[in-house]
């Protein structure tokens, strides 16, 4: 992760005419990206040492004297072995660890302070200059913000449908909350039924208020919301 990774590689493949097709086709539950890099750190030389790309038109011409091994039918990328071309240019680099903090994008987004362990990485003229460990801040970051929408959406799955019952006959004796409220408590009551992100987040939010009613929900009492 980091400015400087993509375009440095980016630099790199286009001086020898590999273009990663980012508009590739892919089916929609598929998290696509066109290329895979491997980096080695050789004293405070960063090296791509592997790439497995989908390149625009299928076009897979050597690079620096590698040729590569090409798409088959069951891996549509073709892969650089052996590479070890230094990275040239400067700018900044992550290097994490155990994802902790998972938002439910369908494309994978993450940030680096998503992860457990965080390693900043500066780099100026192919040299790493600075390489500085961030988890601890990281971690207040993930404190800041509250929990993740995966988060919370497994609360939700794995909340008893009886609380969801009783929150419901809370929510119709009571004027404090709008039609919304109830069609999604409505809904959470009944089996099989999965909230999406912002719904999710909606339904937290009902479930905290609803403790001031004396309704508090057993599998997540009370979390803080926080927009990310």
């Amino acid at each position: 992760m980091g400015s400087f990774l993509g375009e440095a590689a980016s630099d790199l493949l286009a001086k020898y005419s590999v273009f990663p097709d980012w508009e590739g086709e892919t089916d929609a539950a598929d998290a696509y990206t066109p290329w895979h890099l491997t980096l080695v750190l050789n004293g405070d030389q960063l090296l791509l040492q592997q790439v497995r790309v989908k390149a625009f038109d299928e076009h897979y011409p050597p690079i620096a004297g590698v040729y590569p091994e090409r798409p088959t039918a069951t891996d549509r990328y073709a892969r650089y072995d052996g590479l070890s071309i230094p990275l040239t240019g400067n700018g900044l680099l992550y290097l994490v660890k155990d994802q902790v903090w998972v938002d439910m994008c369908i494309l994978g987004i993450s940030g680096p302070y998503d992860y457990k362990t965080v390693l900043k990485i500066e780099i100026k003229e192919r040299a790493v200059i600075g390489i500085h460990d961030r988890s601890t801040e990281a971690e207040e970051d993930r404190r800041q913000r509250g929990p993740s929408p995966f988060e919370i959406l497994i609360s939700l799955v794995r909340t008893d449908k009886s609380y969801w019952s009783d929150l419901l006959v809370l929510l119709k004796h009571s004027g404090d909350w709008s039609p919304n409220d109830e069609r999604l408590v409505s809904k959470m009551s009944k089996p099989e039924w999965v909230p999406n992100d912002r719904q999710a987040r909606q339904l937290m939010e009902i479930c905290s208020k609803a403790e001031a009613f004396g309704l508090a929900n057993p599998t997540y009492n009370n979390p803080t919301i926080k927009d990310t």
